[in-house]
């Protein structure tokens, strides 16, 4: 495989004293227990910032399929309602594991894997030299720079859709 050039990092964590000051790309949440997405936009205003939905019923450039959030079955569902809505290319985020039953659900839906972006959570805890093929992102690992700090690689283009 060759590496995707240029690349970008992208931060989150629900402890916003953990990202770094000069990130330029950073996710947050528009709901569930930490609804960080608002303050970041406001505190990193030159960052490019995604947001992360962690229930179906809420709109987001991004859906978080994991155990106590959204499952494969919703995805569907809220990638059809964010395309509606004017979304291009809406993401979903999930485990290395859960993404084959992510991909099967979005393929049932008439979903062509041309429309929806995939950030994939695999915390191998040494940074990639490149996304795997068929991603948009990797989450490599949770503890970046030492703190409470997820860290992904992203390959060009995963910011250009709009919300």
């Amino acid at each position: 495989m060759q590496l995707r050039h240029p690349t970008h990092t992208m931060y989150d964590s629900v402890d916003l004293s953990q990202i770094p000051a000069d990130a330029r790309y950073i996710a947050g949440y528009v709901d569930g227990n930490w609804p960080t997405y608002e303050t970041i936009r406001a505190r990193w205003h030159r960052a490019r910032v995604l947001s992360i939905a962690v229930t179906a019923a809420h709109d987001a450039e991004c859906l978080d399929v994991e155990l106590g959030d959204a499952t494969p079955a919703q995805a569907p569902g809220w990638a059809w309602r964010q395309l509606a809505r004017g979304a291009t290319r809406p993401c979903i985020y999930a485990s290395l594991s859960v993404m084959p039953a992510v991909i099967a659900a979005m393929s049932r839906a008439g979903l062509h894997r041309t429309v929806y972006r995939l950030w994939v959570a695999h915390y191998i805890d040494q940074q990639p030299r490149e996304v795997p093929a068929g991603y948009g992102a990797i989450q490599w690992t949770c503890h970046a720079r030492g703190r409470n700090l997820d860290q992904s690689l992203t390959v060009p283009g995963f910011f250009n859709a709009r919300p």
